[in-house]
């Protein structure tokens, strides 16, 4: 990829450019789950920064360890958990869906949940969410961000 070619090449003083953020608008929700590991924290960190005043969040967040833990700015009613995989390897534990699976327990039909993780937890949780809750497919988006 050219980014991780440049990266590896470069020195100090080397002039980077970003682009983003990008991606799409956010869920007309009142309440919504956003769970993810690192690849989709610049996607959550947007859309809690985009939300309404008085919306929901319930987040979730994968990380390796707690020096991988940012601050999110948001206008909504925020409560955060960091989940950290203490050197276990990415997308082997099966954080995002656990933590989805338990936030639902005692959420209502109507809490929008979005995800970004390894693609084999993504299906897990998009199986999850279709067949056993049942869960308005309009109140949802999973995505695969990456694949062991």
């Amino acid at each position: 990829m050219p980014g991780a070619e440049w990266a590896v090449n470069a020195r100090p003083g080397d002039i980077a450019g970003a682009l983003g953020p990008g991606g799409g608008g956010v869920p007309d929700a009142t309440s919504m789950i956003l769970a993810g590991d690192e690849t989709a924290l610049p996607a959550i960190s947007r859309m809690a920064a985009e939300i309404p005043a008085g919306t929901r969040l319930r987040i979730f967040l994968e990380v390796d360890s707690p020096s991988e833990e940012l601050p999110l700015v948001s206008a909504g009613i925020v409560d955060l958990t960091w989940m950290h995989r203490n050197g276990a390897p990415a997308g082997t534990l099966g954080l995002v869906e656990g933590a989805i699976r338990n936030a639902l327990a005692d959420a209502d039909g109507d809490t929008f949940v979005w995800a970004g993780c390894e693609r084999s937890e993504a299906k897990r949780i998009r199986d999850f969410l279709k067949t056993e809750r049942g869960h308005d497919r309009h109140r949802m988006s999973i995505g695969a961000y990456w694949e062991r």
